[in-house]
């Protein structure tokens, strides 16, 4: 299933509102525990994920930029098998490569991003 995951939108792990046998779980837990594919949309909402990112993000996240961070998040998320990315300049294929190349967070420090917006 394709839906948008992002900084902005990361309600799919973070709302616990998909019916489990246990209990309420989030979307990319259901997905998982059902074996459906995820994909993301979105990564970098419309451009808008781009800058004015808080500071915390990206040092969390080790990156080198607000672009860095988004696509870092969206691709360090457990449950995602690919997050989406538009790019419609050449600049922008050669900077989101340069996150691509990058090896996913950890999972505590990822998870550290929802400690912090609470």
């Amino acid at each position: 299933m394709q839906l948008p995951f992002n900084l902005g939108m990361p309600e799919a792990y973070s709302l616990r509102n998909q019916e489990s046998g246990c209990g309420k779980v989030s979307l990319l837990e259901a997905a998982a525990k059902l074996g459906i594919a995820v994909v993301a949309s979105a990564t970098l909402l419309q451009g808008r994920l781009t800058a004015g990112l808080p500071e915390f993000i990206g040092k969390t996240l080790s990156t080198a930029n607000d672009t860095e961070s988004a696509i870092q998040f969206s691709c360090s998320a457990r449950g995602l098998a690919t997050s989406l990315i538009g790019m419609g300049r050449k600049e922008h294929v050669v900077e989101n490569l340069k996150a691509a190349t990058r090896t996913r967070a950890r999972e505590k420090e990822w998870k550290k991003i929802f400690a912090e917006r609470s």
